[in-house]
């Protein structure tokens, strides 16, 4: 590969910081959550007329079918919920990705849709799209976001129908009862915004981010441009200047400035620019040092890839991959992809190449051969091939 005219992008010198705060626990967040919703459905079974009332009696869990119905209801919530963001999307012209209810996972692959279960995340739901084009980006931003809480209350005054009206009795009341409950505590609750600087953000305050269009709302917008040039299959090398000086000069969201990282150490290393990769591939690793359990992950599993394929170093590799938690990694690309890195570090050629096609199968399909990891999965696969 011959090298290519790379401009100077140093990476800045990452300032120190103490006592960095984490978020709380799903489990504690779960806690408060349902302690604020009880304590609300209470004041106002308490102050509210009796035919609003009667949507806010204690549904009863001493008995199995009791249990049954708030946990039913409770899914029900949740995916209700989802589904509006994900009926949003699909209007907005957005390129669905993933989809998680719960513990499920479903991930668009190069063969359809695949699941996956997740033990470790049990009260949580999202739906991961990109906007395909940028025209009214904003605006079709805020009516994707809405669209989840506009679910939930449309859903729950649609529950609340039978139960007003005396229509419903015995199990199934207890089933609308505790739906109509959750589906108002969701509501009433998402509309308090947590954070900006929260790793995962709510509607109420991704809302706000995009009503206010400031700086954050830019941030996103950065983050989808480089996602969308990921989509395009465009290799790292032709990656524009000008979105490549953007990623360079980003200060802002530490996800984005570690996957900045990663992409600039990539695109620089395929322009055949050594000391440029290596300076962003640092950089990353000093970001995700301070990040979350899946951008340090990522950022080892890609440094182990650089190792391999460009550094020839395979103790270091050896020692990136043994420090990553594999099950723990939630996107299977990414998965597959360490465990083919671990496999080629120890000389395993045919499992190392058995993984790359794994890795390959659960890429989005409308990703092209380009991008972060259709590069490092074909450099991967081509140091194998030589190896073998």
């Amino acid at each position: 590969m011959e090298p290519v005219s790379t401009p100077a992008l140093v990476p800045p010198v990452l300032a120190s910081e103490s006592g960095a705060k984490r978020a709380p626990g799903q489990v504690l967040a779960l806690t408060g959550l349902l302690g604020a919703g009880f304590l609300l459905g209470g004041i106002l079974s308490s102050i509210a007329s009796p035919s609003v009332a009667a949507l806010f009696q204690p549904v009863a869990v001493t008995t199995l079918s009791g249990w049954a119905a708030l946990l039913l209801a409770s899914i029900a919530a949740l995916v209700l919920h989802e589904t509006g963001h994900l009926l949003a999307s699909l209007a907005c012209r957005f390129e669905v990705l993933t989809i998680s209810i719960g513990p499920l996972r479903l991930s668009q692959g190069q063969l359809g849709w695949t699941s996956h279960i997740n033990k470790t995340r049990l009260f949580t739901g999202s739906v991961v799209a990109i906007p395909r084009t940028n025209e009214s980006w904003r605006e079709r931003m805020l009516l994707v976001v809405a669209a989840g809480p506009g679910a939930t209350l449309l859903t729950a005054l649609a529950a609340a129908c039978p139960i007003y009206t005396h229509m419903a009795n015995g199990w199934m009341l207890s089933l609308l009862t505790a739906f109509v409950q959750i589906s108002f505590f969701i509501f009433v609750l998402g509309l308090l915004p947590n954070s900006p600087k929260s790793r995962v953000q709510n509607d109420a305050t991704l809302f706000l981010i995009l009503w206010q269009d400031g700086k954050a709302a830019n941030e996103i917008f950065l983050y989808h441009l480089v996602l969308q040039l990921q989509m395009a299959g465009l290799e790292p090398r032709h990656f524009p200047l000008w979105l490549v000086e953007l990623m360079a000069g980003f200060q802002g969201r530490p996800d984005f400035m570690i996957l900045y990282a990663d992409m600039l150490a990539t695109w620089a290393f395929d322009r055949g620019d050594f000391a440029n990769g290596n300076a962003w591939d640092a950089r990353a690793l000093q970001l995700s040092a301070r990040g979350s359990l899946a951008s340090r992950n990522a950022s080892l599993a890609n440094s182990a890839c650089f190792d391999l394929v460009f550094r020839n170093d395979r103790e270091s590799a050896k020692n990136k991959l043994a420090a990553i938690q594999v099950e723990t990694i939630l996107s299977p690309t990414l998965k597959h992809r360490t465990i083919a890195a671990r496999n080629l570090a120890l000389g395993q050629i045919a499992r190392t190449l058995a993984e790359v096609a794994s890795a390959r199968y659960f890429l989005p399909t409308k990703v092209g051969m380009g991008g972060l990891e259709c590069f490092l999965l074909k450099r991967l696969h081509a140091s194998a091939v030589s190896v073998r």
